[in-house]
């Protein structure tokens, strides 16, 4: 009688949770070829400033990245409701962990293999795409698939700031 009595409330906290869940997991796989990405740069300009981030964001408690999300970004300018500062925060810890799955699986394909891709005339890009990810996938899909079901279950992170948002509403 109770579940029935709060069906349309349950409901709408299970969408929410798909939700969530869906913009964490692609907003997370997102981020984590973007840091990958830089990762493996060939300049150092720009992969060690990527690799002290990535660090940085593996380092920190994902609570402290949530709150500093909700809390710290509006006085730089940026705003976002409880929904996306969670999903904001948990996407790009979860990015900066799977950079380092890409980043390795992308490293296992062996030297001999690219310097095939660029004897085919295949550059850049084009052998990346063609060559070295084909044969960095069975590495990196089973440790992706891993990490994935980790971010929603981070969706209770959000939800703490849902139920304070709540209780700040209610109080005024």
């Amino acid at each position: 009688m109770l579940l029935l009595e709060f069906q349309s409330f349950l409901l709408d906290g299970l969408l929410n949770t798909l939700l969530l869940s869906s913009v964490m997991i692609l907003g997370g796989t997102f981020f984590a070829v973007i840091f990958a990405a830089g990762l493996s740069a060939q300049s150092a300009w720009l992969r060690r400033p990527v690799y002290g981030l990535v660090e940085c964001l593996r380092d920190i408690p994902l609570m402290v990245t949530v709150l500093m999300v909700y809390f710290v970004l509006p006085h730089a300018g940026l705003s976002f409701n409880p929904f996306w500062s969670s999903a904001l925060s948990v996407s790009v810890w979860g990015g900066a962990n799977g950079a380092h799955i890409i980043r390795a699986g992308l490293l296992s394909v062996p030297l001999g293999q690219r310097e095939a891709a660029l004897s085919s005339g295949l550059r850049g890009w084009k052998g990346l795409f063609l060559v070295v990810v084909p044969q960095a996938m069975p590495i990196i899909l089973p440790l992706m698939s891993a990490l994935s079901p980790a971010l929603p279950r981070r969706v209770l992170w959000g939800q703490c700031l849902v139920s304070t948002n709540c209780c700040v509403r209610r109080r005024s």
